[in-house]
């Protein structure tokens, strides 16, 4: 399975939620890629250093190492889902990869169609973003692993 989270710039959102997706698919022995980009992002830029605070705050391992990435640098790989952040973010995806359309989903679909942008609104806003995630990350792992066993 090979997972790709989006957000704008590949600094905050869409590293919480590679890093959730990650642990939680570890954590039940998957060893599914899991990737993050940005629509408007910087190549080569850290996570924002809030966000990797308030992942390791609150028990996750952040790869600390890894850096901003554009949509266009991953879109070699063949994704099953594509995970973004809001409907507007669906559709700048769609606007390059139409051929996407029915792999590219809202992360918080109707109960949470926009996860607000914590990027320098301090920990206590990342800390919001964190627990708005983490439900939408063990919803769709769970759909996923559903999805596969009813194909096995």
């Amino acid at each position: 399975m090979h997972i790709l989270v989006v957000c704008a710039a590949n600094r905050c959102r869409s590293v919480m939620a590679q890093t959730i997706f990650k642990q939680l698919s570890e954590n039940i022995h998957l060893s599914w890629t899991i990737m993050s980009a940005g629509t408007h992002a910087e190549h080569g830029l850290t996570a924002d250093p809030v966000t990797i605070r308030v992942l390791q705050r609150n028990g996750y391992l952040p790869d600390t190492s890894q850096r901003s990435k554009t949509l266009q640098e991953v879109m070699h790989i063949p994704w099953d889902l594509v995970l973004v952040m809001d409907h507007e973010q669906r559709q700048a995806v769609l606007a390059r990869y139409p051929q996407l359309a029915a792999r590219v989903m809202v992360i918080g679909r109707e109960a949470c169609p926009v996860i607000p942008d914590p990027y320098r609104q301090g920990y206590d806003q990342g800390l919001k973003t964190l627990k708005l995630l983490e439900p939408m990350a063990q919803y769709w792992l769970g759909r996923l692993v559903a999805q596969q066993s009813i194909a096995s």
